[in-house]
């Protein structure tokens, strides 16, 4: 389910600044296209030295379906990029093994319009809640 934040702003989350890292099912760093920040000490090590957050996740990430999407948005637990984050995980295959696609996207620019719409709606549904 679509939260009201993807649902208000699908286009403006899309025109962030984004990476692609490829990870096997053990969490190792296959593959980045290193556009948010650098992963050449990071090759062919786990990415839970990059995030505790997929370290956290990981075992769920490891079982989802090919066609399953999960999507987090997080301030950033990586140390070295600050901001609004939306973390995307899918399977998929790489290379002839089945590996993660782990996409971060900035959405930092996002964020002050995305609170006031947040707080918007937070009032709304309170005022819908209070009036039904």
């Amino acid at each position: 389910m679509r939260s009201f934040i993807k649902d208000k702003f699908i286009d403006s989350l899309h025109n962030g600044m984004q990476q692609l890292l490829i990870i096997d099912n053990n969490g190792k760093l296959l593959h980045s296209d290193d556009t948010l920040f650098k992963t050449v000490t990071y090759k062919d090590k786990s990415v839970f030295e990059i995030s505790v957050f997929v370290e956290s996740i990981f075992a769920l990430l490891k079982n989802i379906e090919p066609k399953e999407i999960y999507e987090y948005e997080i301030e950033s637990d990586i140390p070295f990029i600050k901001g609004l984050h939306t973390y995307t995980f899918q399977k998929s295959k790489y290379e002839n093994q089945e590996v993660i696609f782990w996409k971060i996207r900035d959405i930092s620019h996002s964020l002050e319009e995305i609170k006031v719409y947040q707080q918007k709606y937070n009032e709304a549904e309170i005022e819908r809640h209070l009036n039904s």
